[in-house]
């Protein structure tokens, strides 16, 4: 009996196609959502310090310790992430007699993130909106210069550890697409559900030992013996004064469960996330065309 090597031909050419049509796919590297891919199993990030614009001196300290967190909340992902060490960072730009504060100038960056061996780069502000305290953050693309935006805006510097961990989630989603990108996180996580459990069971007994009571009281109008008319009406009276208790303890519970519920959804209670698009800044090319007895010069933008 002869093979047939014609099927395993088309098999073996069903899956070189496969292959070749997925293949750009997994070596993308540019911002995609849900994140930008990456172009090896390892990212390198250069965390510049975040420059304070907000006009307040008392925040000036977070120009540092925001950075520093963001490191250390981004070097304990298990995603592939490395963060340049500060003192390699610190060096390259005194070298290049450039501050760590407000590095934001598009080839400048670069350059940096070029020196240090750094693909993407960090950078950011800090401002206030009202009395809310806000972070925006700047990821480059050093390889191409593509900017993508992250913020995170929080109710003030006691929530500033809750801050920086969610936009160090959200970048290791944007880098990384590992994770979840969350647009709001919760700080405290009031007890509501429970206390609505409590209300509905504690009501339900309000209204079992009411009608133990009407009965029992009913039966003690009706009593004809001395001691049966003593003994309805002491548990008619005791499930009464239940009743009253159950139902006060079921009213503050349900006041508690709405003041934990509107708690729980309260601005002051949540961060707020919010992304943007990435975005390129123009550069401009200049064209020289030679052809058979003719010469052209030309100049194109690329947005």
């Amino acid at each position: 009996m002869r093979e047939r090597p014609g099927l395993i031909s088309i098999a073996a050419y069903a899956v070189l196609y496969v292959v070749l049509l997925l293949a750009p796919r997994l070596q993308a590297a540019s911002f995609t959502s849900p994140g930008f891919a990456a172009d090896s199993s390892t990212l390198t990030l250069a965390v510049l310090d975040f420059k304070n614009i907000s006009g307040q001196f008392a925040l000036d300290a977070l120009e540092k310790s925001i950075p520093e967190m963001l490191k250390t909340e981004l070097s304990r992902s298990e995603s592939g992430l490395f963060v340049v060490e500060r003192q390699k960072l610190a060096a390259i730009l005194q070298e290049q007699a450039l501050g760590q504060t407000g590095v934001l100038d598009e080839q400048t960056a670069q350059r940096v993130g070029q020196l240090v061996g750094a693909q993407f780069l960090v950078s950011g502000e800090i401002s206030t909106v009202g009395s809310k305290l806000r972070i925006d953050c700047h990821i480059l693309k050093v390889e191409t210069g593509q900017v993508r935006g992250e913020k995170v805006i929080g109710p003030g510097r006691e929530a500033i550890d809750d801050m920086v961990r969610l936009l160090a989630a959200n970048l290791i989603f944007n880098l990384t697409g590992e994770g979840e990108y969350r647009q709001a996180r919760r700080l405290k996580r009031y007890p509501a559900s429970w206390f609505v459990l409590a209300t509905v069971l504690t009501s339900a007994a309000t209204g079992a030992a009411h009608w133990v009571s009407h009965e029992a009281y009913r039966q003690y109008q009706s009593d004809t013996k001395l001691d049966q008319i003593d003994a309805d009406y002491n548990r008619a009276n005791n499930f009464r004064k239940a009743r009253n208790g159950l139902a006060i303890a079921s009213g503050a519970l349900t006041l508690a469960s709405i003041g934990f519920w509107i708690k729980n959804r309260s601005e002051n209670n949540q961060i707020f996330a919010e992304a943007t698009p990435s975005q390129v800044q123009p550069t401009r090319e200049l064209m020289f065309f030679a052809q058979s007895g003719e010469m052209r010069l030309g100049l194109r933008w690329h947005f």
